[in-house]
């Protein structure tokens, strides 16, 4: 074959496989401008305590039949500036079910980069009314959404200001 032929065949090829793309990763190229991609990161605050914020990202819900999995950030509230640092955890939920549980959990140190993530997969519990796993819960299973700005990054929230 020569180099002409070759070049014809990889054309080919490319429009196939282009052609063959899952409709998925077709809808993520055709998103509307200035909404992010379908499971694109969209932290956003649902919880405080006295010493956190606590930041669902609802870009990492994931379901399976009645059960989702999600990514769950606790950010200090006072850090010094450049610092950050937060813990991101796996969540998963029984949506009708009332059960959730820890599944993993990172650590980023003051520069923010994610370290290893640990296991912990905590066995399935309870949830209970206004508890800090209902949030998750009302949130991950659509019935109720955070009504803070959302971040494309833990890093981002940090930047401006931890809101």
């Amino acid at each position: 074959m020569n180099s002409s032929s070759r070049s014809a065949a990889g054309v080919a090829l490319a429009a196939f496989v282009a052609l063959a793309q899952p409709a998925a990763a077709q809808e993520e190229i055709m998103a509307a401008p200035g909404e992010p991609p379908a499971g694109a990161a969209q932290w956003q605050a649902f919880s405080r305590s006295a010493s956190a914020t606590f930041l669902i990202d609802t870009g990492s819900v994931r379901t399976e039949g009645d059960t989702i999995s999600v990514k769950i950030a606790r950010v200090a509230l006072a850090s010094p500036p450049g610092d950050y640092s937060h813990t991101v955890d796996d969540f998963a939920v029984r949506c009708d079910a009332d059960q959730s549980h820890l599944v993993a959990s990172t650590e980023a140190y003051e520069d923010g980069e994610l370290t290893e993530t640990f296991p912990v997969d905590e066995p399935w519990a309870e949830i209970r009314p206004g508890s800090f796993d209902e949030g998750i819960q009302r949130i991950g299973c659509g019935v109720a959404i955070p009504t803070g700005a959302p971040f494309p990054s833990v890093r981002a929230y940090i930047d401006a200001g931890r809101p």
